[in-house]
């Protein structure tokens, strides 16, 4: 999750208030409190993304446990 937080934001906007959308891709659903305390960290209460969560038999490196894909919206 720390991560999600290093893409350039406007002064003053936390750069995880940017997402609009967080995709979940996990391979046991146990491991969703754990995801849910991680984004709690990072991403404001007030801002939380839309968040589709995806079980799965397995994802393409065997070794990870969960993957992210994130969309940010910055306006130029």
């Amino acid at each position: 999750m720390s991560e999600l937080t290093r893409i350039p934001a406007p002064d003053g906007v936390a750069a995880a208030a940017l997402y609009s959308k967080l995709t979940y891709f996990f391979t046991d659903m146990a491991h969703m409190p754990a995801i849910r305390a991680a984004r709690a960290e990072h991403i404001p209460v007030d801002r939380l993304p839309a968040a589709p969560a995806v079980r799965g038999a397995g994802l393409v490196r065997p070794e990870f446990l969960m993957e992210i894909e994130a969309f940010a919206v910055v306006a130029e």
